[in-house]
């Protein structure tokens, strides 16, 4: 097996920083680890899956190959330590039952023929965790390759197969006793094992900082100048992504399901105020955690931060371009052809403007920092907004008010769809305290 496919710790500058007891970590079995983990040796385990034995083919090598890898990570599973008191266990077992004449350990073998333990399906994550990786990565991550369980566990349930399952419900919980392969408890220690060698290492998108906020901000601005208040609406439709998702704690996914026709109205209204004190964001459709289900939510952004960020004057330009553009309702974020944008139709225009400033501010983008890897257009914004409402020091309550994460938690995790007008409703009356964690940036 190729030894880089171990994760190992890095320094700074990417170097391994193992230590010589991981030499031979998923290299080679221990001894005792088939007394942690069932184990089938690739023989009978081509038996089992094939009705045949190997017969030395291309296939079948590599289906042997395939095995033995799925093993070790079954077997890695276990920590050395946990193996060596199990192990120590096991030898005090056999002395007391030499002592009093009989064994009172179970045979660990042979299975019977057909019973793979979930390898067939083991072989498929593992060939699949091959797949060539992104940003930089020799393969797919633990978290792409996982799927292919999910692939296997749906396609059971839905399958003649699963009649021989039995549910069980007690009052409203229900619990169902499976033979799905994928999740036997043999597959359960191969999972863990596979995570274990490749590495849990999700990359998270890079925060954006506040002073790079306002830098940002502060080039927008000199854009628009430039442009003479006649920007594209690819353009003024990027910096209003950007400034939602940095000010409402939104991901990029979610903004784009802005509702025009509402926000045209919240910004009028606003306009009515002598003073307003924020703009309400309305979102209809697939949001939150409403698993894909038609809800509409109003995000309330405050006019002006407590640092100087002015998104009122930002949205109210959205609109005016917008509307001059003939767009009066439906998506606020489209395309050219009419349908509604995704968030990475934006990504240039905003990543281009980081690098800008990492060339000439350094001291705000550090220069080895690979911006269209570091920074993501989906998540950057959110975490920047998690990151300075923790910093201000805005209270837990009040972000989970204005996310409405509150409404779910006590309907025992069932989302609360409502329609816009009951939650501009809501958002009018709740407005001095869903607007606070905006404030305070």
């Amino acid at each position: 097996m190729d030894p880089s496919t171990v994760a190992v710790p890095l320094s700074l500058n990417g170097k391994p920083l193992g230590v010589p007891e991981d030499n031979h970590r998923f290299m080679q079995a221990r001894g005792g680890d088939h007394t942690l983990t069932a184990f089938q040796c690739p023989l009978c385990q081509c038996r089992n899956i094939k009705g045949r034995d190997l017969t030395g083919s291309w296939a079948d090598r590599l289906f042997e190959c395939q095995v033995i890898r799925a093993t070790l990570d079954a077997f890695w599973s276990k920590a050395p330590g946990t193996l060596k008191g199990h192990c120590s266990e096991i030898r005090f077992q056999l002395k007391y039952g030499r002592t009093v004449g009989y064994c009172s350990l179970p045979p660990l073998g042979p299975w019977p023929i057909g019973e793979d333990l979930g390898m067939r399906h083991a072989i498929m994550m593992e060939c699949r965790s091959f797949e060539p990786g992104t940003q930089g990565r020799r393969h797919i991550t633990w978290g792409t390759a996982r799927k292919a369980r999910t692939v296997h566990t749906n396609l059971w349930e839905i399958s003649p197969a699963s009649g021989m399952d039995v549910t069980f419900s007690t009052g409203k919980s229900r619990f169902t006793a499976t033979k799905c392969p994928s999740q036997s408890k043999w597959f359960e220690a191969f999972s863990r094992g596979f995570r274990i060698r490749t590495g849990v290492m999700t990359r998270q998108d890079k925060a954006y900082t506040l002073a790079l906020v306002h830098e940002m901000l502060n080039r927008f601005e000199q854009d628009w100048e430039k442009c003479d208040g006649q920007p594209s609406v690819k353009w003024i439709s990027a910096v209003m992504l950007f400034l939602t998702t940095c000010l409402g704690g939104m991901r990029g996914y979610e903004v784009v399901w802005t509702d025009l026709a509402a926000l045209i109205h919240d910004v009028e209204m606003c306009e009515m105020e002598e003073n307003p004190k924020g703009v309400g964001w309305p979102i209809v459709g697939r949001f939150k955690a409403e698993g894909g289900g038609i809800g509409g939510h109003v995000i309330p952004i405050a006019s002006v931060t407590k640092s100087g960020i002015n998104f009122y004057k930002w949205a109210q330009r959205f609109v005016y371009i917008l509307i001059e553009n003939g767009m009066t309702e439906g998506w606020a974020f489209v395309r050219e052809d009419g349908e509604r944008a995704k968030a990475t139709d934006y990504r240039d225009i905003i990543f281009e403007k980081i690098i800008e400033i990492q060339m000439d501010r350094p001291d705000l983008v550090d220069p080895s920092v690979e911006v269209y890897e570091a920074y993501g257009i989906q998540r950057s914004g959110r975490r920047f907004f998690d990151t300075e409402c923790q910093i201000a020091g805005v209270s837990k309550s009040d972000i989970e008010a204005q996310c409405r994460w509150i409404q779910d938690r006590a309907a025992k995790g069932i989302p609360v769809p409502k329609d816009m007008v009951a939650c501009y409703s809501d958002y009018r009356h709740m407005r001095p305290v869903l607007l606070r964690p905006s404030q305070a940036l």
